[in-house]
């Protein structure tokens, strides 16, 4: 529907790259939520004069004090809505290992410290309503240019498009949730596991396969596998870290081969134009979400792909830059909720950009312009 809509506005409008103006500021999508609630409890937070704690004390810490502050009540009537709707989530969820929001709340009280920082320079809420102005604008000028029987075309187009991206990105909302008890499960069978002594710690249960765990629950015994479970889990563990710290390769030849081009020096960067506007910035390369307190409200996110944990991430940054991805990727649809340039699909981005470097990120053109001058460590 997406690249239906695209060829209806490039044919009858002769503006097929105002696209991605029709579909943002739509209502529904659920990771857009989380940032202007994160920035609503960090206005909580500020009121209550219990931003220091947040800034100050580790997220465990500061959690732990807030829950007994009677001043923090409002704050955390906030944040128990937050993880009754969005605790399911954490960064990088496709992977089991790791805790959820809910089970690990401490990374929330991390996430706010980001937007106490920023204070009054951001202000999610309004970046939705210029995006809902310019959608509407957009859609005018297209209609403008249009006859009856066209323009109600180009409306029953567009609104199925817009619902597409919505449900696009929804449902990994709801495969996310769909798998949490899946999760709770596992994670207290490894609690378990580890009281016994059959495990190193809790959360090597994610390093063995469902047929190995159905073989261990039903002999009882964790010399039902071949192979030494602490061994077993310790070197997948090790195996996992290290596959990490290599880079995989673009394009794989017919011999089995990485195939290696030649890489030009540049000062301008191609990609897939998602999201619209331009802004010059500070680099900053982020490999992990959690690395997020690195980043300061302003600079410009260049990373390889993000998921719907980086979306807190996102109301701090002023352009977005990713090596994978294309118009109804996560990072393109969250980047035009939030209003922010984005350019995506830009190969060895984070080769090619050096961290601290002033760049511009044309949201329109789908150009990287790297100034080789300007470095701000």
């Amino acid at each position: 529907m997406f690249g239906l809509l695209e060829r209806l506005v490039g044919w009858w409008a002769k503006r097929k790259e105002i696209t991605h103006d029709l579909v943002t500021g739509i209502s529904g999508v659920y990771s857009a939520e989380v940032g202007p609630m994160l920035w609503r409890m960090a206005r909580a937070l500020r009121d209550a004069g219990l931003a220091g704690v947040a800034l100050d004390k580790s997220p465990e810490f500061a959690l732990a004090e807030l829950r007994q502050a009677p001043e923090a009540r409002p704050f955390m009537e906030q944040f128990e809505i937050f993880l009754q709707r969005h605790g399911h989530r954490c960064p990088n969820e496709v992977e089991l290992l790791h805790p959820r929001w809910a089970e690990a709340p401490q990374q929330v009280i991390a996430l706010l410290a980001g937007y106490l920082q920023a204070g009054d320079s951001i202000d999610p809420e309004e970046a939705e309503r210029r995006q809902r102005q310019r959608r509407d604008e957009a859609v005018a000028m297209v209609e403008k240019r249009l006859g009856p029987v066209r323009r109600k075309i180009f409306r029953a187009v567009l609104a199925r498009a817009q619902k597409a991206v919505r449900v696009r990105d929804n449902s990994r909302y709801y495969v996310t949730k769909f798998y949490f008890p899946t999760r709770k499960i596992f994670a207290l069978l490894g609690q378990r596991w580890a009281e016994r002594g059959w495990l190193p710690q809790a959360d090597d249960i994610f390093f063995l396969t469902v047929s190995e765990l159905e073989r261990l629950v039903a002999e009882g015994d964790p010399m039902a596998l071949e192979h030494d479970l602490h061994s077993l889990v310790t070197d997948r563990r090790l195996a996992y870290e290290y596959w990490f710290t290599v880079v995989p390769p673009d394009v794989i030849g017919p011999d089995g081969q990485p195939v290696v081009e030649e890489e030009k020096e540049a000062t301008v960067l191609e990609g897939i134009a998602v999201s619209g506007g331009r802004t010059r910035g500070i680099a900053r390369i982020v490999l992990d979400p959690r690395e997020a307190a690195r980043l300061h409200a302003g600079e410009i996110l260049v990373t390889q792909a993000t998921d719907p944990g980086w979306t807190p991430i996102f109301p701090l940054v002023s352009g977005l830059v990713l090596e994978i991805g294309g118009q109804l990727s996560h990072g393109a649809i969250v980047a035009r909720e939030y209003g922010i340039p984005a350019v995506l699909n830009v190969q060895g981005a984070m080769r090619r950009i050096r961290d601290g470097q002033v760049i511009t990120v044309d949201g329109n053109t789908g150009k990287v312009f790297m100034d080789e001058s300007a470095t701000n460590f």
